[in-house]
């Protein structure tokens, strides 16, 4: 039987660092890819909004997988996706590719998950480019003050910098098309649609929002709490994310 293949997304306004706690665990047993997504981190840039679409941000994660010599790992991917990369699940369902299994930690699958993008979206043109630079300028604060585990200050600044580096014209389209998304149930259905075994990933201090958990335990999602974390578990708890995963995808085995 072949190895997993694990396929890390970032959520918005970070970068590939955010992975880097889970992959300390994760790269003993699996083979990794944590790409930084188009307007992120090392990710490409482009001047047309439309690059920053969800079609061509997954088309761009296919082409990286393409990359791939051993194509049997495509079969055995693992797909972990975190808040925002969540939006990508109607791009998957309406493709020919499928994953082993998908994680979706924190994902952003019901408008009440993308509130931070709500409110982004929701901004004129004077407000957000005030807001961004506001953004850019306590990016450091901002992201301490959401985690829930004490962190070096160094590794604090690297994950910060996702948030003061990302394409200022990529956020606000990826903003955008999230809360679309959310609000007419398009990730619900489209992860519905997918039908590949799936996992949600929570974390215990996040804000409760019991109607969506729900929802996912309705389409057979199960909603897994991973203790002393919030919105970056994988930050804050980077063990425990990865024995839940590591878990679930034995279950799938037996």
């Amino acid at each position: 039987m072949s190895e997993n293949f694990y396929l890390f997304i970032h959520g918005l306004g970070l970068s590939c660092a955010v992975w880097k706690p889970l992959e300390a665990f994760a790269n003993k047993w699996a083979r990794i890819i944590a790409p930084d997504l188009p307007g992120h981190g090392k990710g490409p840039r482009f001047e047309s909004p439309c690059g920053y679409e969800f079609s061509l941000m997954w088309g761009y994660i296919l082409f990286l997988l393409s990359g791939i010599n051993d194509v049997e790992k495509h079969e055995n991917t693992i797909l972990v996706l975190h808040s925002m990369a969540a939006g990508l699940l109607p791009e998957i369902a309406d493709g020919k590719w499928r994953p082993k299994a998908i994680v979706l930690v924190e994902g952003n699958v019901i408008q009440a998950d993308a509130d931070w993008s709500s409110r982004i979206s929701e901004m004129e043109d004077a407000e957000y480019k005030n807001w961004i630079v506001r953004l850019r300028k306590n990016a450091i604060i901002i992201m301490r003050n959401q985690l829930r585990s004490v962190q070096a200050p160094d590794d604090v600044a690297m994950w910060a910098e996702g948030l003061r580096s990302v394409d200022d014209t990529a956020l606000r389209v990826i903003a955008k098309s999230l809360v679309n998304r959310t609000i007419d149930g398009h990730n619900m259905r489209a992860l519905s649609a997918i039908d590949v075994p799936s996992v949600y990933l929570r974390g215990e201090l996040s804000d409760p929002w019991l109607d969506g958990h729900r929802q996912l335990e309705s389409i057979g999602v199960p909603v897994v709490v991973i203790p002393a974390s919030a919105h970056y578990p994988m930050i804050d708890n980077p063990l425990a994310v990865w024995n839940e995963i590591n878990s679930f995808i034995t279950s799938l085995t037996l």
